[in-house]
């Protein structure tokens, strides 16, 4: 599966996660990019992206 993911999804696990929806969504930013790792995700980027860095 490719996704895409924007250059705020990446910091959400280091937000505030005493708020539940954050904690839910962080913990589905590291799931994501932990099947990346694993090879069943690819990570898609863009242009955009890249210039943020």
């Amino acid at each position: 599966m490719r996704v895409y993911l924007d250059s705020c999804c990446y910091n959400r696990p280091y937000d505030d996660l005493e708020q539940e929806r954050i904690l839910v969504e962080g913990e589905a930013v590291l799931n994501i990019l932990s099947k990346a790792l694993d090879g069943k995700h690819e990570i898609l980027g863009s242009y955009a992206l890249e210039y943020d860095q």
